[in-house]
C-alpha cells in the first residue's frame, strides 16, 4: 500500500547515514500514485513537498550544479522534500537527472517509470502500484466526503470490480459529487 511505502521511506531517511540520504526512486506508471506516496512521506515528516519537472533541468552542467546547490539551501532552510517528476522524460535524459541527484545531500524523491541508470547514486527503489482495496476504499471515502454515507456500501462493489489509480478515483469522485449537486438521481446511480 502507499502508506507502507511511505513508512519505508521515512525509516530509510531516519537511519544514520554519513554520505547523505538515499535518493528514493518511486517506480511505475501511476504518476498520481507516486506523488501520493511522496505527499504521505512529507505529511509523516511534517515538511512541505515541492515538485520539479525533470524536463526543466538545465542541460549545462554548471547550471545544473547551481540549481542543485540552490535546492539544497532551500531544503535546509525549509525542510522541504523535492519530488523530481521524470515520468515524461526519455531514458536518454536520465544521465542529466542522475548528475543533478548525485550532488544532493538532502532528501529527494524521483517519480519515474523505470529505474534510473545511474552509477554512484545511492538510491532506494520502490515499485508503486495502484492503490490496494483498503487504500482505494479510504481514497474513495476521502474523495466523496459526506456523500460516502449515502452510498450504502456501493463503493465496496466498485472497489472490488475496478482497480483505479489515485487519479482515476479523484476524477470519479469529483464526477459523483458534481452530478449529485445537479441531478435528482441518487448517489449510487451516479457512482455506477
Amino acid at each position: 500500500s502507499h502508506r507502507r511505502l511511505a513508512e519505508q521511506i521515512v525509516n530509510a531517511w531516519s537511519a544514520p547515514v554519513e554520505e547523505g540520504r538515499p535518493v528514493i526512486e518511486l517506480l511505475g506508471p501511476d504518476a498520481a500514485g507516486k506523488a501520493a506516496v511522496a505527499a504521505l512521506v512529507c505529511a509523516e515528516l511534517g515538511v512541505p513537498l515541492l515538485r520539479l519537472d525533470a524536463s526543466v533541468l538545465p542541460i549545462d552542467s554548471e547550471e545544473r550544479k547551481r540549481l542543485a546547490m540552490l535546492w539544497e539551501r532551500e531544503a535546509l532552510l525549509t525542510g522541504a522534500i523535492l519530488l523530481v517528476d521524470c515520468d515524461d522524460l526519455d531514458s536518454g535524459e536520465h544521465r542529466r537527472v542522475a548528475s543533478f541527484l548525485r550532488r544532493m545531500r538532502v532528501p529527494v524523491v524521483v517519480g519515474i517509470a523505470e529505474p534510473l541508470a545511474a552509477s554512484r547514486l545511492i538510491s532506494l527503489r520502490l515499485d508503486v502500484a495502484k492503490p490496494d482495496a483498503a487504500d482505494a476504499r479510504r481514497l474513495w471515502e476521502a474523495e466523496l466526503g459526506p456523500v460516502w454515507a449515502s452510498l450504502n456500501g456501493e463503493v465496496a462493489s466498485v472497489v472490488s470490480q475496478f482497480t483505479l489509480s489515485l487519479e482515476g478515483i479523484r476524477s470519479a469522485g469529483a464526477h459523483v459529487r458534481r452530478e449529485i449537486l445537479t441531478e435528482e438521481s441518487g448517489a449510487g446511480d451516479t457512482l455506477w
